[in-house]
């Protein structure tokens, strides 16, 4: 996996598509250096930073719970406009995909590691949504 971030793109992008970002995490910890790589080129593109927690039924989080961990996470960390939002689906990958589709998002970032653990946004989502969807991919490896 490399060790630099990849933006995964399978169609021309217009400059405008840069403007609304999907940040899709577990916002936990382990996430947050991903997050700190991603913020240089975000702030060179002056996107808003959609941050965004599918909530699945086999992973259910309360929202104010999510809300409170989302703004633990971006606290200090806001060089760009920053929108938390927790979005409820069945599953994570199309979660991701319906909430950047419905919010016309025009590319999402996934922190993505070499599938160690068994947190739902690590295993194989980076790849799912690159197969489902023609957005771009902006994906960074957890250390």
């Amino acid at each position: 996996m490399p060790t630099v971030p990849v933006l995964a793109v399978k169609k021309v992008m217009n400059l405008s598509d840069f403007k609304k970002f999907t940040f899709a995490s577990l916002f936990t910890e382990e996430s947050r250096p991903a997050f700190v790589k991603m913020q240089p080129i975000l702030q060179t593109m002056g996107s808003s930073v959609h941050c965004l927690y599918v909530n699945t039924p086999g992973k259910f989080i309360p929202n104010q719970k999510m809300e409170q961990q989302m703004f633990q996470f971006i606290n200090g960390n806001a060089g760009v406009p920053i929108h938390r939002h927790v979005y409820n689906h069945a599953e994570v990958e199309n979660g991701i995909l319906d909430f950047s589709n419905s919010n016309n998002v025009g590319w999402i970032g996934i922190a993505s590691n070499n599938r160690k653990s068994s947190a739902a946004y690590n295993i194989g989502v980076t790849e799912t949504i690159l197969f489902k969807s023609d957005t771009p991919v902006f994906s960074v490896k957890l250390s």
